[in-house]
């Protein structure tokens, strides 16, 4: 029991050392003057608005472990449309700020209508959300049924994703759990950015952008509490709510997608049966960015038919 103690006691050193070595919100939001930063009262948030200012609004929501460079292509591609555009960086990514706490469905719906307060935004508007994001905007466009016009998910999460042994374990296990996901993850996820690194799509930096993300103090702590509560809620009873809401729906999936299987698309008929669904062959999970020509095309053409 002894050896069993000190391993662990070991361990929480390792990761406490590791997590300290990363750079914190403040200095990576000082080497990004450029960017623009709203003072929210959740925290500080990084966004990018873009295109004339009465064009369509469309906000873009990310993932769970991508900031919303992951949207770049896409939104070049809506603002040459004539769109106005909005993505933003989650708290615990990019260079939003990342707080302690529960990062949930609350959380994350106050971040959004605080930016669009902050920002002025008072129309309604087109909302898309990827993986994670696809949680996120099913969830707040079946609350929010007066402020979203469309909903717009890719390869979204909340329909069938299952996490392998290991994240479910870390998900379940308080402390320890949280030692673990800090120490292997990170790991795992840079071999998730070397891939994006050779096949980068319409963003040739994603694979970097990716990387640095693992370089931020809070990243991983929030990655972890984004999966043991927004992505671990049943979101059944929203995309039933949104189908009777008459909010129309498109969701898009990669046909090759090993994180959320095309299965997907029979949960999401029988909850939602008016839902458009469409496959991007040969497409995997990083379909914003090696398909982003082809998904600005189909959000154009669902918006405006």
């Amino acid at each position: 029991m002894f050896w069993v103690l000190m391993t662990l006691a070991a361990m929480g050193f390792a990761y406490l050392v590791l997590e300290l070595r990363r750079k914190p919100a403040s200095a990576v939001q000082a080497a990004n003057p450029t960017d623009s930063l709203a003072e929210l009262a959740c925290g500080k948030t990084g966004y990018t608005l873009q295109g004339p200012e009465n064009g369509q609004l469309v906000v873009l929501v990310h993932g769970l472990t991508t900031p919303s460079q992951v949207y770049s292509a896409v939104a070049g591609h809506l603002v040459a449309q004539g769109m106005r555009v909005l993505r933003y960086d989650l708290l615990g990514r990019g260079i939003s700020d990342r707080p302690f706490g529960t990062h949930n469905r609350g959380l994350y719906f106050r971040q959004l209508n605080e930016l669009l307060d902050h920002l002025g935004c008072t129309q309604s508007f087109v909302i898309v959300g990827y993986s994670m994001g696809g949680s996120i905007v099913t969830a707040y466009s079946s609350m929010f049924t007066s402020r979203v016009t469309h909903t717009v998910l890719l390869a979204s999460a909340g329909l069938a994703h299952a996490p392998d042994r290991f994240t479910r374990f870390c998900r379940s296990t308080p402390i320890l759990g949280d030692i673990l996901f800090g120490l292997f993850t990170p790991m795992a996820l840079g071999k998730v950015a070397d891939a994006a690194r050779r096949s980068p799509g319409e963003i040739p930096d994603i694979g970097d952008v990716m990387a640095e993300e693992l370089n931020r103090r809070g990243y991983i702590r929030s990655v972890l509490s984004s999966l043991r509560n927004m992505l671990a809620d049943d979101l059944s009873q929203d995309h039933v709510a949104l189908a009777q809401s008459a909010t129309p729906v498109l969701a898009v999936w990669g046909e090759t997608d090993p994180v959320i299987p095309v299965s997907a698309m029979g949960r999401l008929a029988q909850l939602n049966p008016d839902a458009q669904q469409i496959v991007i062959e040969n497409a995997d999970h990083g379909v914003t960015y090696t398909d982003a020509t082809q998904l600005a095309e189909l959000i154009k053409t669902f918006v405006t038919k």
